[in-house]
Parts: C-alpha cells; structure tokens; sequence
C-alpha cells in the first residue's frame, strides 16, 4: 500500500478512518461510483437518479453502454466516459463523476454529447448506410456530477438556488426553440448537500428535502452526520452504504482511494503554482514531455487503464481533457 506520509495530516486521517472501517469511502470517487452504479448490477439505483434528474420517467436502462466511441478518423481523440449505458428504448446515457472543478466542463460535455450522437448515428450489424435516416437518431442524455462547482455555476448562484441545470432545448436570439437530441444535465453535489444540511430544498415545489435530495447529498459526502442518520431510514441507501463499506476493505481499493487523495493534492498544488505565476490554471507551459511519457509508462506497466492515465495526467501536470488524451493515444502535442 502506498504510503500515506505525502498526504497532509486531514487527508491522511480520512483515509485511515476508511482504511479502519470507522467512515464509509466517498461515493464520488471513481472506483466506487463505477461499481455502486453499474449499469449491469444495478440499473435499479440508475435509473433512481437519471428519472429524478432528467425529470424523464421514461428512462429504463437496458445494460451498459461499454465505453462504445466512433473514430472519425485516425488522428480522432478517444473519449472514455464514466457510467455509460444504453437505455431500452435505444436512447444512450451516461453519468459522470466530476470530483474537482473543472472550469472547461461545458466543452467537454459537448464534446462527449457530440460523439454519443455520432453513435447513434452509426451503422448497426445487419444494416447497410442506406438505412440511416436523420429522423430515427435516438436522444443522448449525459448527466454530470459535480463534487465542486466550477466558476461559471458559482458565479451564476447569485441569480439562482437550484442546483440541477437542464439544458434540453436550443433557443435563437429571435426566441425560435427546439428539443436538443443531446440532452445535458449538470448537477451540483456541492451546492445540493448544503440545501440538505439548511432543511430546504430549491428543486421542490415546496422547498422540502426529498429522496433524491437525500441520495444527490449522500455522493456529495457520504460521511455527513445529517446525511447518515436520514440514509440509516432508508432500506436501499443502505445497501449503497454497506456496500461501500465493504468495497474499502478491499487491498486494490484502498490503493486507488489514496491515489485519488494524491491526485487531487497535486491538481490544487499545480493549479495555485500556475496562479502565483499569472498563468491560467489548466495550462501546461513549460512541462517536460519526458516526464508526463515516463508518468505513462509507469501508469501503463502498472497496468492503468486510459481513462486513469488521461485522469492522472489531467490532474498532476493540470492538462486539459483533449491535450490529456492526446498524450495518451500517442499523438505528438502541439
């Protein structure tokens, strides 16, 4: 196991209360969420939160989508995505797990929105081109969780309580409006949990905390005092919890839950360097390539997948989503 002592103090006693069985891991963490969500395993505890998020009681996850992506072309960036799944009417879906701000997640939504559409428009086995038809292009929804607002929510707070953004349809400046088929959601956690712990609720009619309040609350920290003694009440939560609980017990587990803990020392790390020096955070001037290859390498032998490799290097050297995945494919970078 990875030695603790890089951590500051707090982060390491977080960790040690997990490692001990005394707090549950956060259910915002990769690892977990991947496991606690499957879509295959359990597409009830899914299906709970895109209804109540989307506002789509339609929505009825068939199986895992498999992180399935067109290329466009040879030198087209692979985008891996977190809780993929295909819904049973043929729709496509994902949840993602955003556990630091990321201030360009608008593009990066849209990016991944474009090649969930793309997918749909794709030949299946047993068609032929010629049975593409715009008209029959099924919807992508993509759901983003927030542990940390970034900026441009923040700053948009002062206008407004809610916490669940729904972009569903393009409007034109003349007012002219029509239904988006990539449907993009974000929420977040942070500004939910906060709701919680005053008793109100911005997304009820009647300001009420509610059941999906209450699991929306429970990612953001699973360890909250209110949260646990409103989950302990119900049955299903706290399965989510004992599973939890007993995922952290695992060795590989807790390897991967300290290097998150490191992941996100370094992005802050980096991001308060890159300000002291005038720069934004994000940039990358001045890194080594020698040394995000090694990092890689490293990665690659310890057998990482490469959404983890593009994640570390995303966090440790603070490179954007695309600059990371160009890394990773092994593109020479601009």
């Amino acid at each position: 196991m990875r030695n603790l002592e890089g951590l500051p103090i707090k982060e390491q006693e977080q960790i040690r209360a997990i490692l001990s069985g005394a707090a549950l891991p956060p259910l915002h963490s990769d690892i977990i969420a991947k496991r606690i969500f499957n879509p295959d395993v359990h597409p009830d505890r899914l299906n709970f939160l895109m209804r109540g998020i989307s506002k789509d009681d339609t929505i009825d996850v068939a199986s895992s989508a498999g992180n399935e992506s067109i290329k466009q072309s040879l030198h087209s960036k692979s985008m891996i995505t977190d809780i993929p799944s295909w819904l049973k009417d043929r729709r496509i879906s994902d949840v993602e797990i955003q556990k630091v701000k990321q201030d360009f997640i608008f593009t990066r939504v849209e990016l991944y929105a474009s090649e969930m559409l793309l997918l749909q428009y794709s030949v299946t086995e047993g068609q032929t081109k010629s049975d593409l038809d715009y008209t029959a292009v099924k919807e992508a929804v993509i759901i983003v969780l927030m542990a940390e607002s970034p900026k441009a929510f923040k700053e948009y707070d002062k206008a407004c309580d809610k916490y669940i953004h729904r972009f569903i349809r393009m409007t034109a400046d003349t007012g002219l409006s029509y239904p988006t088929k990539a449907k993009m959601i974000y929420v977040q956690l942070d500004k939910c949990l906060e709701q919680f712990t005053q008793e109100r609720n911005a997304e009820a009619e009647d300001d009420k905390p509610d059941e999906l309040q209450l699991w929306l609350s429970m990612i953001a920290d699973v360890n909250d005092v209110k949260v646990s003694e409103e989950a302990e009440k119900n049955v299903k939560l706290l399965d989510i919890r004992a599973e939890a609980l007993a995922m952290a017990q695992d060795k590989e587990v807790q390897n991967m839950l300290i290097q998150e803990k490191f992941d996100r020392m370094d992005w802050v790390t980096y991001g308060n360097e890159q300000m002291r020096e005038g720069l934004s955070q994000g940039l990358s001037q001045g890194l080594s390539t020698g040394k995000i290859l090694g990092t890689i390498e490293t990665m690659r032998d310890d057998g990482k997948s490469d959404r983890e490799i593009a994640e570390r290097l995303m966090t440790k050297y603070g490179l954007s989503q695309e600059k990371a995945d160009e890394y990773v494919i092994g593109s020479v970078p601009a």
